[in-house]
């Protein structure tokens, strides 16, 4: 398994990449909300020796790939240039694109977007979008925990801030 950045040509921002060649047939696998490319290390061979030319990012603001701090640089729009870009400084003019969870929701934006270029979609335990109406005090209490300041979640500031002070956080708020 071969792992390297490449940026995006789209944005220029650095993207991890995990990526395995077995074949030519495109494979991008899209991970979800606050996972990573490690999400199908252990599947990378299998889909390689099937003839799969496979490549998994870190998608922006996750895992090793660059974390931009202001909140306007994520979203599911934002997330879809960074993939084309990268398909594209692959040479990928087509591609069989998998998406779970909120990388769901990105493999959508991109099929809708771009429906040439994608040749097969898989959705894994995904939504259509960013859910409207939600309760906002109950997903920053989900994102932080009851204490704020617990021990499993050692990142939870005294002040309150917790972890939703992050950017690529705050952005799905």
């Amino acid at each position: 398994m071969r792992r390297w950045a490449r940026g995006s040509s789209t944005w220029g921002l650095p993207l991890a990449v995990l990526e395995e060649r077995g074949g030519e047939r495109p494979l991008l696998l899209v991970h979800g909300f606050t996972g990573s490319k490690e999400d199908f290390a252990d599947e990378l061979q299998l889909l390689a020796e099937l003839g799969f030319h496979v490549v998994a990012p870190d998608l922006r603001g996750h895992g090793d790939s660059a974390a931009p701090q202001e909140e306007a640089e994520y979203g599911l729009d934002r997330f879809a240039d960074d993939l084309f870009g990268l398909c594209d400084g692959l040479g990928w003019s087509h591609l069989d694109l998998l998406g779970h969870s909120m990388g769901g929701m990105i493999a959508q934006v991109m099929a809708l977007r771009r429906p040439d270029r994608i040749d097969r979609l898989v959705l894994m335990d995904t939504h259509h979008g960013v859910m409207e109406d939600l309760d906002r005090e109950l997903i920053e209490l989900g994102a932080t925990g009851p204490d704020r300041g617990s021990r499993s979640h050692p990142g939870g500031a005294q002040d309150g801030s917790g972890p939703s002070g992050e950017p690529r956080l705050r952005a799905c708020l």
